[in-house]
């Protein structure tokens, strides 16, 4: 799809990396080694608050998904799922947070 993706095993290693700083938007698991994916979201949300957050999990529920939009997900997506889902998703959450962009630019 053209896009450049960076990788990391975890959320520490997720925080660490110079990429944050860059990128577009951010894909995050739910369940993760050490931080969970709500304190993750938490932390990069703090650090760039203009960046979209996608949280993925297998555990959907109703519960967790208002966790994740409390902490700063800007969307939700369980699994399982299928490329052209993600892909949909990540192209939704782009186009508005670009609409959003032009729009304070006017």
């Amino acid at each position: 799809e053209g896009m450049s993706v960076a990788t990391a095993p975890d959320g520490d290693a997720a925080l660490a990396q110079e990429a944050l700083d860059q990128c577009r938007l951010v894909l995050c698991d739910m369940m993760m080694p050490g931080r969970d994916g709500i304190e993750v979201v938490a932390e990069i949300r703090a650090r760039r608050p203009d960046i979209p957050i996608v949280l993925i999990t297998g555990y959907a529920t109703a519960a967790n998904a208002s966790r994740a939009i409390d902490a700063g997900a800007t969307a939700f997506l369980a699994k399982p799922f299928d490329e052209s889902e993600l892909l949909d998703q990540v192209r939704r959450v782009l186009e508005r947070t670009d609409d959003a962009g032009k729009e304070g630019r006017s």
